[in-house]
């Protein structure tokens, strides 16, 4: 009479018939009246003693069976009836490293507290970091105000026992603690303070790091070019003359230039230079008006503020500018800049010619009038291309 075989979970594994063998999985099931039974059941618990150990993986797994890799010396199981996957090999123990170890393996030294993974040569230091033997490391780390016996947060950049950088973020509230652990205290470490963000070893009171020869070194080395030169405060009231200054860029040493010809005078408020250029191609002004319009609308005195859309008939002042070259009345608060000289796109309504004289037209357009036409604001420079909306002209 058959029997079945059932899972730990209950399913169904095998229905297993008299006097046979079943060879569905890696263990060989005796059927009841099977001869020479006693040879099957010990190979069983052969397998089930050394995990199936062998150099390919059991053929016919099931979830949750074990195999010992032979070929690499490492116990892996099956998660989901089919492949085996590693199980690391976790050795407990002070000091020594493990004994024949595998890539893979984990070993708690704990004599130091810290996990270690072997990768193949060496036991390479998971955790947590130990600056006695680690040859640099990030510490994090919750520091102390002497102060207010605050705690926050910190990491610490160390190489050795030495503590190089502090990483820390602060409250909004305070604007530096003081540190309260002995590696930190001392004006050549951090007894200054540490601050919000990043601080170096040997910062001093006044936030420089030079004396103690501590720098962010790369582009932000260019910043030191500018030591030789005086901070000055300069006020509305002070009255003379300012010179702009600039790094010598030729030859990158610390020497800073002026030009007599580029001036600064507070007392007016006033720039002086010889000459100056610009990317865009127009003069602007800002006006107040009535509502808001698009670059290139063509625009007239009226509406409800300063200057609205033109219509037909009216005399046009100038056109939107998306970017002025030079702007008059910058400060004026809602206003928009009006080109009133020089090149800019204008909205167009017909067909446009390259040298047409242009005149307003309505929904702040433009169009093109013979010669004669005595409310002429612009001059094409190119022809509108079939449906154009705008057409580059210069404006008088």
């Amino acid at each position: 009479m058959p029997y079945i075989l059932n899972k730990t979970n209950g399913n169904k594994l095998v229905t297993l018939q008299d006097a046979s063998l079943d060879i569905s999985t890696s263990l060989t099931f005796v059927g009841r009246n099977y001869s020479g039974y006693g040879e099957v059941f010990n190979e069983n618990f052969v397998k089930l003693l050394e995990s199936f150990s062998n150099t390919t993986q059991p053929a016919k797994p099931i979830q949750g069976q074990l195999w010992f890799d032979s070929a690499n010396n490492q116990l892996k199981i099956s998660r989901d009836g089919r492949t085996f996957k590693g199980l690391a090999n976790l050795t407990v123990k002070s000091t020594s490293t493990p004994d024949n170890p595998v890539v893979g393996d984990l070993w708690w030294d704990t004599a130091n507290n810290q996990l270690s993974a072997f990768d193949g040569s060496t036991f390479v230091l998971v955790g947590p970091s130990d600056p006695s033997t680690a040859r640099a490391s990030w510490v994090p780390a919750e520091e102390v105000d002497s102060v207010t016996s605050t705690s926050f947060p910190v990491i610490k950049g160390k190489f050795g026992s030495d503590i190089m950088i502090i990483f820390s973020k602060i409250s909004d509230e305070v604007s530096s603690i003081s540190p309260s652990s002995t590696d930190l205290t001392g004006s050549s470490k951090f007894g200054n303070g540490i601050k919000k963000g990043v601080t170096l070893v040997g910062t001093n009171s006044s936030g420089s790091s030079k004396e103690n020869g501590y720098y962010f070194w790369g582009t932000a080395s260019d910043s030191l070019r500018s030591t030789t030169s005086t901070n000055v405060t300069v006020t509305s009231a002070t009255s003379g003359v300012y010179y702009l200054t600039f790094a010598n860029a030729i030859s990158g040493d610390k020497a800073l230039s002026t030009d007599t010809d580029l001036s600064y005078n507070a007392s007016t408020n006033v720039l002086n230079v010889t000459a100056t250029s610009a990317r865009y191609a127009d003069l602007a002004e800002k006006y107040k008006p009535d509502r808001s319009y698009a670059p290139g609308t063509v625009m007239t005195v009226g509406g409800t503020a300063e200057v609205t859309a033109s219509k037909e008939g009216d005399r046009a002042i100038g056109v939107i500018s998306m970017y002025p070259a030079y702007l008059m009345n910058e400060g004026l608060i809602d206003g928009i800049p009006v080109a009133l000289k020089g090149r800019v796109p204008v909205r167009i309504l017909g067909s446009v010619r390259k040298g047409d004289r242009l005149v307003a037209a309505d929904h702040g357009c433009a169009r093109s009038t013979p010669p004669g036409h005595p409310d002429v604001f612009a001059i094409a420079l190119a022809d509108s291309e079939p449906n154009a909306v705008f057409v580059e002209a210069v404006i008088l």
